[in-house]
């Protein structure tokens, strides 16, 4: 059961981050978060490979503005999951509350970002969708559920 639990982690938590982080680079090349990693890169051929492919994938809006997000909205909900699997109310409630304030701290200017609505819809989307598919993975496709973790 131990196995089938850390596949859906890996699945549900560090996929996600992983493509959000990915998105970032590929498609918002001008982030804070994407000149660190850029930085960081050892080898300057894959240095300038990946600031070859975020100049030709960079014109879709959707993904410059919504992807990365999504993904983390995903993660952060299927983590809360994961860490509170008896309370689905509560596993909802916590990254919707999270994702409002991050948003509303941009618009206020504490931290730096762009207000957007549709950011909030679609980030609750993903974390709502997110609680809802792990719980269902866990009671129905063998996935570890909170009794079996007590020993």
């Amino acid at each position: 059961m131990r196995r089938k639990n850390g596949i859906l982690i890996w699945l549900c938590i560090v996929a996600p981050l992983v493509l959000g982080t990915a998105g970032y680079l590929i498609f918002r090349p001008d982030t804070w978060l994407s000149r660190r990693i850029m930085d960081m890169l050892p080898f300057e051929r894959a240095a300038a490979w990946l600031a070859h492919v975020r100049i030709g994938a960079g014109r879709a809006a959707f993904f410059r503005n919504y992807f990365s997000d999504i993904c983390w909205a995903f993660s952060l909900g299927s983590a809360v999951s994961f860490i509170l699997p008896d309370k689905r109310r509560w596993a909802v409630i916590l990254p919707l509350l999270f994702l409002s304030v991050m948003e509303g701290l941009q618009k206020t200017g504490v931290i730096r970002g762009t207000f957007d609505w549709l950011d909030i819809l679609l980030e609750s989307i993903a974390s709502t969708a997110a609680v809802l598919l792990v719980q269902y993975l866990q009671n129905h496709q063998g996935g570890m559920k909170h009794e079996e973790t007590v020993e």
